[in-house]
């Protein structure tokens, strides 16, 4: 799996949704649903910085999508009779975590987002498995590009924070959540 990891405050992810949906990319919050339908957004509504406040996971949606999503019905658990997005059956989907600050065991947190896809897919079609195509691949090393224009490195220059999360960071005012700590050990 090929992924970016970063760290921003809610809103500094927020306004990087925004430069994608604007770049034609569709939102999809990262939840179950009643029905066999995911809502899709195109650009950053309200509503959808309603739903990722509640939970920031969430799929992007593009051209290098060529099937519907494909959601399958829980059977068991709390979400049991709701529908859940297959993330390694094709459209393909890219696979989204929104950065932020949340008040940790009383602490004001940076806790990272990622972007990422899978490797392989399986073909609702043929079931079999194919490799990430070319097109996601390039999707997503446009969409690391945008995001990186946006974020600034920290002083071993070796991860990438949004501009307001590194201040928060160098006036103590936030620290790292442990696994950034250890994406940087």
């Amino acid at each position: 799996m090929a992924s970016f990891e970063y760290c921003a405050t809610f809103d500094e992810s927020i306004a990087m949704l925004r430069v994608l949906c604007a770049s034609g990319l569709r939102v999809i919050p990262g939840r179950t649903f009643a029905e066999p339908i995911a809502p899709t957004y195109s650009e950053v509504t309200d509503e959808l910085v309603a739903l990722l406040q509640e939970g920031p996971g969430f799929y992007l949606v593009g051209d290098f999508t060529k099937f519907p999503v494909m959601l399958h019905r829980l059977k068991g658990g709390p979400a049991a009779g709701r529908y859940s997005i297959d993330l390694l059956v094709q459209g393909p989907l890219l696979d989204g975590l929104l950065a932020r600050c949340n008040v940790v065991n009383g602490i004001p947190t940076l806790l990272p987002g990622i972007i990422a896809h899978e490797d392989q897919y399986e073909n609702p079609v043929t079931k079999t498995w194919e490799k990430a195509s070319p097109e996601v691949k390039a999707a997503y090393r446009s969409i690391v590009k945008t995001m990186r224009a946006q974020m600034v490195l920290n002083e071993t220059r070796t991860f990438p924070f949004g501009p307001q999360a590194l201040r928060l960071l160098r006036e103590g005012k936030a620290k790292l959540h442990q696994s950034v700590l250890d994406m940087l050990a």
